[in-house]
């Protein structure tokens, strides 16, 4: 009711606004006129599960802040339920005031995300006077097309005459990896009734693949592409972009029309074998069965042959879903007819089995548990009732184990489109450290096969990039594994300044917990929120669902297995053994405690790092390279950045596999691994040196030989593999120095020095500063509240005072941190502060300038990601922010 209100609420203010706005007349936009593309989320009601776009145009001069909508359409109007099933539903523009599309939304529980376009007034003026043309009487009502005319569709193309959005032809052409009925199934959701809809009535036209601007029906796919969009000047199209993806909702298995036709299944089973008992023949299951198929068979029919909507043609279901069946229920309900349809249960079987091959030779997609098993069992119960009840056979003579057969045939058909093999038994995500996606296509032609070769074929890759300040350390991984920014999982870096001691300390550092195999005693508590592994945990739920983290490095290893993980470990490489932390129950894995003893650790750790080429074949050899022939490390204390160390990690990781029996039973189970393509003495992610090449050859050799033993142990329909790279140095002074362009360095401790004698001069001869770490000044706390002073004033002082020296952009005191702005520079602080351990005064720096203890400028890092699954809720993106990669990965368990 309350939706039904609402609508009739915007149709009126849409009759109403001539009235009340003159749109007759041209209006003129001011200077300070706004543009923007509204989506809102998906809601509840069918026609809503895939959102809604519209236009904003705001003019606080004119006092106009209008929306208009292509989305409008009456449930009264005239014989409308008929009119849509046709195809012939008349949706309009409607146009109204902001703060009633914000609240009718708000209502149903739909948010709504702005994106503003940098628009010149004359095009913004173009775009107005177009919606106004269209909002005309003759002109507002279009034919409503869900995938070629629709609330997004119109929008998009006005938008497209007025800006272009870019090389408009590239976009027309370019090729997506999805088809209409993959993209629109997972909007619907999985294991719900509307996707199981959706498949009985698409046709093989849905099966076609969409290039990009025919995915902009879908207002999610339009949203992401404006935000990625930029102007012919190559600056951003979006001003502001407060967006976030879609959530789809998830749907239980037990309530799917899976398990529902299973259950029926059963059953009818059920029902048969009591038959053959009793002597007696239960026609009311029968009656209904045929009565059902041949309801579905009209709909399916009529939207074939009759139906203007697209993708509904050539829709060869109806092989199995046919009127035809109305005349075995015909003939259910007369005696006559029940002996006549006993009689004819070769023809049924013939048709049955001539269907079923043709239907998997057309090329459609199939959904077995549409028709399949209840039509088997139509044909079952025709033979065992024929045999019975007119031949007079006994139940043993009835061939009852053959029938059998097929029944467990399609049972399994079933069982693999179900949960059990939809989610994978195990997933496996390998975190590397440095690793660069041009780097990878410059390694290509060195790469026929192997891991990297397999996944940049074959998985869905997709750029990442970070939005807030990164300093080489754990903190890039730490986002990407929890799905939020460093202001709320407390990870700002490897390190952190502890006010109690005015020391550095690790961040994971945890007293409370001892080092098993280390000195260093560590622990997740200081993750502020979950990470993947806590969420893999929580979403299953299950003792038997295991978690393990191996890899190079203590912090990244924590990271991976977050609270929930059973064991983890990380290479000791001062004392050549694996190591971890007493927080985790099992400690440190058996399978790691095993190399420790028998050696084996040892063993491959003294293998030699020798070159796979001769050195004039790498791209980027040293001199010291070419002249030496060899590459530059010296073990130990290289152990953790030479390819030895993910022998090791691959090593333990296959050794766990096997050990734990991970992905062999139907619990899903996570494994998460730390490689690295760093090399010794680099400064770089870039490739500039033939060591990092060879690493690059070493990380596609074990990627690999972990993919061909998976596919050996588990089976290639069982787990997924998601390889990330975490940045570490960016691109270096050197590529920089290659551009005649120089990093000044800023020197932090001077300039908390600087501050401390600034307010030294104006309070007193007294350690006002404790010191400064990263992008962070620490005021006394202790002194300034034994004074007795303001601390906000004092940290303001400071403020303007740095905003003095010389490659200083911006100073804010913490407290004014939360209301910074969401993009730009002063961005990268609001997501990187944490109060846990932020300092009283953060800043950033100019272009070209860095921190002397940071090997690069913070904002020319990115990252990389490849998603090998056959899961269809990961949409390819040009770009996606860190933070949503987890929800990603999670998207597919």
């Amino acid at each position: 009711m309350k939706q039904n209100f609402l609508r009739k609420i915007s149709l009126l203010c849409a009759c109403l606004l001539p009235f009340l706005t003159p749109v007759e007349a041209q209006v003129l936009l001011s200077p300070d006129a706004q543009t923007s593309l509204l989506t809102c989320t998906p809601g509840t009601e069918a026609y809503s599960k895939f959102g809604h776009s519209a236009i904003r145009i705001t003019d606080t001069a004119q006092g106009i802040d209008w929306v208009f909508n292509y989305g409008l359409f009456n449930f009264g109007a005239d014989h409308f339920y008929w009119r849509f099933i046709k195809g012939e539903t008349d949706y309009q523009l409607g146009v109204e005031d902001m703060q009633w599309f914000l609240a009718g939304n708000a209502s149903i529980g739909r948010k709504t995300y702005e994106q503003v376009l940098d628009l010149s007034q004359a095009q913004q003026q173009l775009l107005l006077d177009k919606l106004l043309d269209n909002y005309r009487p003759e002109n507002r009502f279009y034919r409503y097309n869900f995938v070629f005319e629709n609330c997004a569709t119109r929008p998009y193309r006005l938008l497209k005459q007025v800006i272009g959005f870019g090389d408009a032809g590239t976009v027309a052409m370019e090729k997506t990896d999805f088809t209409y009925r993959r993209i629109i199934s997972y909007y619907a959701g999985h294991w719900s009734w509307l996707s199981y809809g959706i498949n009985l009535i698409f046709g093989k036209d849905a099966d076609k693949t969409m290039t990009l601007e025919q995915s902009f029906f879908l207002p999610e796919q339009l949203m992401d592409h404006v935000a990625q969009v930029r102007k012919q000047d190559g600056t951003p199209l979006c001003i502001s972009d407060s967006t976030a993806p879609f959530v789809v909702d998830a749907h239980s298995w037990w309530v799917s029309p899976e398990w529902t036709t299973l259950l029926l299944c059963l059953l009818i089973l059920l029902v048969t074998f009591r038959d053959l008992a009793r002597k007696k023949i239960s026609w009311w299951l029968d009656a209904f069965l045929f009565l059902v198929y041949g309801l579905l068979g009209c709909i399916c029919c009529f939207l074939t042959f009759f139906s203007l909507h697209p993708l509904v043609g050539h829709n060869w279901n109806i092989l199995f879903l046919s009127p035809v069946f109305f005349l075995p229920f015909v003939l259910v309900l007369f005696p006559g007819g029940r002996k006549y349809l006993l009689r004819a249960h070769l023809w049924i079987g013939l048709y049955f089995y001539i269907a079923l091959i043709i239907r998997l030779c057309v090329g459609q997609t199939w959904h077995p548990f549409l028709f399949v098993p209840v039509a088997h069992f139509l044909h079952i119960r025709c033979c065992w009732y024929r045999n019975v009840f007119i031949l007079g056979k006994s139940i043993p003579d009835c061939r009852i184990t053959t029938k059998a057969c097929f029944f467990w045939i399609f049972l399994g058909i079933g069982v693999f489109s179900s949960p059990l093999s939809a989610t994978p038994r195990l997933t496996v995500v390998v975190a590397v450290d440095g690793l660069n996606r041009s780097c990878i296509a410059d390694m290509r032609p060195f790469m026929p096969q192997g891991g990297l070769r397999i996944l940049d074929e074959e998985a869905l890759e997709m750029p990442i990039c970070f939005s807030h300040a990164l300093y080489g350390g754990c903190e890039s991984l730490a986002t990407l594994l929890m799905g939020v920014n460093p202001s709320e999982h407390g990870i700002t870096a490897d390190t952190y300044y502890s006010r109690s001691d005015r020391n550095i300390h690790t961040v994971l550092e945890d007293k409370s917990s001892d080092g098993i195999g280390t000195d260093l005693s560590l622990s997740p508590a200081n993750i502020l929120a979950p990470t993947l592994s806590d969420c893999f945990r929580m979403a299953n739920n299950s003792e038997q669902s295991k978690i393990y983290a191996v890899g190079i490095h203590a912090n990244p290893v924590i990271l991976m297995a977050g609270h929930a993980a059973n064991a983890c470990a990380w290479l000791n490489g001062e004392e050549m053994r694996w190591a971890t932390t007493s927080f985790y129950p099992e400690g440190l894995p058996e399978e790691a405690d095993k190399m420790n003893v028998n050696g084996r650790f040892a063993e491959i750790a003294a293998r030699q790092w020798t070159p796979r080429m001769d050195m004039q074949s790498y791209l980027n050899p040293t001199e010291q390279e070419k002249k030496q022939q060899k590459f530059q490390y010296t073990m130990p204390d290289d152990l953790n950045s030479s390819p030895v160390a993910n022998d090791l990690v691959l090593e333990l990781a296959l050794d766990i596999q096997q050990g734990q029996k991970l992905g062999k039973d139907i619990a899903p189970d996570l494994l998460l691994l730390e490689m690295t393509v760093v090399a010794p003495r680099q400064n770089s992610d870039m490739l500039s040196c033939a060591a990092q090449e060879d690493m690059y050859l070493n990380l596609n050799q074990n990627l690999g030989f972990l993919i061909e033993q998976l596919n050996k142990r588990v089976g290639r329909e069982h787990y997924e593999l998601v390889l990330v790279g975490f940045p570490r140095y960016g691109l270096g002074t050197s590529r920089y120095r290659s551009a005649n362009l120089e990093i000044k360095q800023f020197n932090v401790d001077r300039a908390a020095a600087l501050c401390n004698t600034y307010l030294m001069a104006m309070y007193g001869h007294e350690r006002w500063v404790d010191g400064g770490y990263l992008n962070s000044i620490y005021l006394n706390r202790t002194l300034i509240e034994q004074r007795q002073m303001s601390v906000a004033l004092l940290q303001q002082q400071v403020s303007d005072f740095l905003m003095e020296f010389e490659g200083v952009q911006l100073a804010f005191p913490s407290n004014q941190i939360p209301c910074l702005q969401e993009k730009g520079a002063a961005s990268l602080l609001r997501n990187s502060y944490n109060k846990k351990c932020g300092g009283d005064i953060l800043f950033t720096l100019q272009p070209l300038w860095g921190l002397e203890s940071q090997a690069f400028p913070s904002s020319d890092a990115e990252s990389v990601c490849f998603f090998w699954t056959k899961s269809n809720r990961i949409m390819k993106r040009e770009q996606a922010d860190a933070t949503e990669v987890k929800n990603m990965i999670l998207s597919t368990l």
